[in-house]
């Protein structure tokens, strides 16, 4: 009884947890699943439950023992795939241009806001983005499909392969790593100048600029904020593509006006101008070696909580004839 009455609190306190992370609801930003369950807090929980149903699947006499086995083994699967991904899973947060690429080493890994486990082994990985086809709703409000066209290269003497997926496919497997993309957005090329038309700077910058009414803004190393919006098919009248184009100051509002492709803009002693316009999309790539456990581990609890389900359907009819008749055995 006290087993199972841990494993009820340990079961609670994992689920509020989960819960509290996923929605922000004590302040902080709301975390992604993958995040919350490599959390200190999380992962000693949810081991201790895993622990705790463990001991009771085998601490428990009578009959169904076959069953309580397949259960307690599940959850020591699930536990050691827990402990297993938390020490050797890599997982990336790559966001790319059309044309861009990159190259992920152990050296630079946490620059792409990734996460390694401190027993992961990572091979250099090169990643580039060939093209980005979007296709939109009627209004072009919404995005229905999106295909990428990407290059995938493992540095173990692998040729590097072509891949080519939509947003709702599979993730492209290539030597233990998934490699999957979600999310769209336009990458404007900016090109900063002096007063006497040097060049100072030129980048693309990847901004959520999707619907057309939705602004959003990035910083240089100046005490400028740039404000865009970007309207592909143009605005009341004029034809596209156009920019909604504001420049702060620290506080003060120092440009704010509609400017095309290649226009240039005067303010505060510098040029501005947007010289041309990609896609961008998020790349996510992982390589989990516990995966296989997870599979394992979820496969055996289900055997073994379908066989448990189905020996107490057979007790309830067994017990329901020996009421109707107590010569039934």
């Amino acid at each position: 009884m006290k087993i199972r009455f841990g494993c009820i609190l340990l079961a609670w306190f994992c689920g509020i947890f989960v819960l509290i992370q996923r929605t922000g609801i004590l302040g902080s930003s709301p975390l992604p699943l993958g995040k919350i369950l490599y959390m200190p807090p999380f992962l000693a929980g949810a081991t201790l439950l895993g622990l705790c149903g463990i001991l009771s699947c085998i601490g428990r006499g009578g009959r169904g023992k076959e069953r309580r086995w397949l259960l307690a083994a599940g959850a020591m699967f699930l536990v050691a795939a827990l402990w297993t991904s938390y020490l050797t899973r890599i997982d990336l947060d790559i966001v790319l241009t059309e044309g861009q690429s990159v190259a992920v080493r152990s050296d630079n890994l946490f620059a792409f806001g990734g996460y390694a486990g401190k027993l992961a082994r990572f091979p250099q990985l090169y990643l580039k983005l060939d093209s980005l086809t979007p296709e939109f709703s009627a209004d072009r409000k919404g995005l229905q499909r999106l295909k990428a066209t990407f290059q995938l290269l493992v540095n173990d003497g692998s040729p590097m392969r072509s891949e080519a997926r939509e947003m709702t496919s599979w993730p492209a497997y290539r030597h233990g790593f998934m490699v999957s993309f979600g999310t769209f957005g336009y990458a404007p090329r900016y090109v900063l100048k002096d007063g006497r038309g040097g060049e100072l700077d030129s980048a693309f910058v990847a901004l959520r600029l999707f619907p057309a009414d939705k602004e959003d803004y990035f910083r240089l190393m100046s005490p400028h904020t740039y404000f865009i919006r970007y309207f592909p098919e143009g605005k009341s009248g004029d034809k596209g593509p156009l920019f909604s184009l504001r420049v702060a100051r620290n506080k003060d509002l120092t440009l704010n006006q509609m400017v095309r492709l290649g226009d240039e803009v005067a303010f505060d002693g510098n040029r501005f101008s947007l010289a041309e316009v990609k896609h961008w999309t998020r790349f996510r790539v992982v390589r989990d070696p516990g995966y296989p456990l997870w599979i394992l581990g979820s496969l055996l609890l289900a055997v073994g909580g379908l066989r448990q389900r189905l020996a107490g359907r057979r007790r309830s009819v067994i017990e329901a004839a020996e009421c109707r008749d107590p010569g039934v055995a």
